[in-house]
């Protein structure tokens, strides 16, 4: 049953506010964007000009636009990501598993070969 977002749930929110679990989930989706870039790094891409973590995303840089078969690879594979010209997006969320990582990352290299 779903309920209703009441006075409670914004006492809770601000609690957690002052409790540090902001920072704490800030770090997580950090180590998760760094994780993600690194593992792209070590392997030898062959369109691949760069990888870019931010602390709630990943980019790709590809050397022209981002390939289309890899586009639906990836939806194939239930990985959200978005094409914006040369760059691939990927953003890591809470609910991502080590999992999902590895499917991500699979689908990744295998595409971009």
């Amino acid at each position: 049953m779903i309920r209703p977002f009441g006075l409670n749930d914004v006492w809770l929110v601000r609690r957690l506010q002052r409790s540090g679990m902001p920072m704490a989930i800030e770090h997580t989706l950090t180590s998760m964007s760094s994780a993600i870039a690194q593992s792209l790094c070590k392997h030898d891409l062959p369109d691949v000009m760069g990888v870019r973590a931010r602390s709630h995303y990943v980019s790709v840089e590809f050397a022209g636009p981002v390939p289309g078969g890899l586009i639906a690879s990836l939806e194939r594979a239930k990985v959200h990501a978005s094409a914006r010209g040369r760059w691939l997006r990927v953003t890591p969320h809470l609910y991502n598993s080590p999992e999902d990582v590895d499917r991500l990352l699979h689908t990744l290299v295998k595409g971009s070969r």
